[in-house]
């Protein structure tokens, strides 16, 4: 069985923060895991652009630099959780899936909604 409950998990990286925010109209991931020192347009901006854009993609920050004015601001944008590099992979997994029911949950709370 592999660390993931029995399945593969799919997974796609775009060059830049304005490259993922390009394929937003065509979906939107249960998870997301951003870098804070991304070219162009920081992790913690994208959080914040994603936000402005009135998106709620549950997110996992890494980073090289052990910064709490960083960390803080990640939490303050929706981070469900905030890792130094490097990263266990049983801790990024068991984050992902923390993520991915949280994702899993809010979009069937908002079905339901919806159907009111």
């Amino acid at each position: 069985m592999s660390p993931c409950d029995g399945f593969e998990p799919t997974s796609r990286s775009f060059p830049s923060a304005h490259a993922f925010l390009d394929v937003l109209r065509f979906g939107v991931p249960a998870c997301l895991i951003v870098d804070v020192q991304m070219p162009v347009m920081r992790g913690i901006e994208l959080l914040g652009e994603l936000l402005n854009r009135d998106f709620s993609i549950p997110n996992i920050v890494i980073t090289a630099n052990d910064d709490k004015a960083i960390a803080a601001r990640a939490f303050s944008l929706g981070a469900a959780a905030f890792f130094l590099k490097p990263v266990s992979q049983s801790a990024l997994i068991a984050a992902i899936n923390s993520a991915k029911a949280k994702s899993y949950f809010v979009r069937q709370l908002s079905a339901e909604a919806e159907l009111q």
